[in-house]
């Protein structure tokens, strides 16, 4: 198994409890997650050695937040502890015809304000296989996007492999929209694994795929994909899932990337009855890694990856609880109806 070193903001949910509309009534449930502490929590849970790099407030909300990342199974070793705030983001889901809503409250957190302070990164990514981030940690705050872009070019100048999820976000570039194509670019130019849309590549990249429009399926991403593995040097697999589907409880998800050896889409799932879509994005890149890893081919990292992506979909929480094994079975055909004894 691989050690894989992230680095990220934890943050608190909270959540309207089922299909309720926020404060529809007076209760709100707590959970922890993170896009990077979500992905970490999954590829433990696969067997790997994971470390988190983040800032956890001086409070006890920052105490159950620690705990909660122990429990998890994540390093917890590279925590540091601040004055400040805990960042929130508020959510309901979705039900039926009604799209989900998040909202979020981090601006100012302990993290923001103090992540990446004296870090001696080529110490924290000395041991490491893989270092994880994704576009979220550059959006939160300035000190947020120089301890990625400092994270990344010790990866690359240590000759680590480097996983970048763009997972871009527009309200948290709000104000300083300009420098998202810059920073977003300069991450992904420093990326082994890519997980990016033919949005992100053609946005941050300014990449041209010579196939007009973008709502061809997979023409515009194959296309665009190509383009990118001529632009990015260390580039060796990129790829993205789709999800399509008229109710919030019942989605079709389709997975594609492209690896030096050639363009892959998989086959369709179908996800009904969605308990919590929250953190599928993260699921999909845990199980892509965790195969990458073993070392497996393009094809079988995205449907695997896909898979547990699909199974995220039953679990309450940021975090994907779904077991390798559980995984396996979506794979081979296995029937959920039958209970496991």
């Amino acid at each position: 198994m691989s050690r894989i070193v992230a680095v990220g903001e934890v943050l608190l949910r909270l959540k309207s409890p089922g299909p309720e509309r926020l404060f529809q009534s007076p209760a709100l449930e707590a959970r922890f997650g993170g896009a990077e502490l979500n992905a970490l929590a999954a590829l433990s849970g696969f067997g790997h050695s994971t470390s988190l790099v983040t800032t956890l407030p001086e409070s006890v909300i920052g105490d159950a937040a620690l705990g909660e990342i122990r429990r998890l199974g994540v390093g917890a070793g590279a925590i540091c502890r601040a004055p400040g705030r805990m960042g929130l983001y508020f959510a309901e889901s979705g039900h039926g015809v009604r799209s989900g809503l998040v909202l979020y409250d981090r601006a100012g957190s302990a993290f923001a304000n103090s992540i990446g302070a004296g870090f001696d990164w080529a110490r924290l990514l000395a041991d490491a296989d893989l270092l994880h981030l994704t576009g979220v940690t550059p959006a939160v705050s300035p000190r947020g996007s120089q301890a990625a872009r400092d994270a990344v070019a010790s990866a690359v100048a240590l000759g680590k492999e480097v996983s970048f999820d763009v997972n871009f976000r527009a309200p948290l570039w709000e104000g300083v929209a300009q420098h998202a194509q810059l920073t977003l670019g300069s991450l992904m130019r420093g990326a082994t694994i890519l997980f990016a849309s033919a949005y992100d590549l053609a946005t941050f990249l300014a990449l041209e795929s010579k196939v007009g429009g973008t709502g061809s399926g997979f023409a515009e991403f194959e296309a665009l994909t190509a383009a990118a593995f001529d632009a990015l040097p260390r580039l060796q697999m990129i790829c993205t899932y789709e999800r399509t589907g008229d109710h919030a409880t019942h989605n079709t998800l389709v997975a594609a990337g492209r690896d030096q050896r050639g363009f892959y889409v998989t086959a369709p799932r179908e996800v009904e009855g969605i308990v919590d879509r929250i953190g599928a994005g993260d699921a999909f890149a845990a199980g892509v890694l965790h195969r990458l890893l073993a070392p497996k081919p393009c094809p079988d990292a995205l449907e695997f990856g896909l898979a547990a992506t699909a199974l995220k979909h039953s679990v309450p929480g940021d975090v994907n609880l779904a077991s390798e094994e559980e995984i396996s079975a979506i794979l081979a055909g296995r029937s959920p109806a039958k209970m496991r004894r």
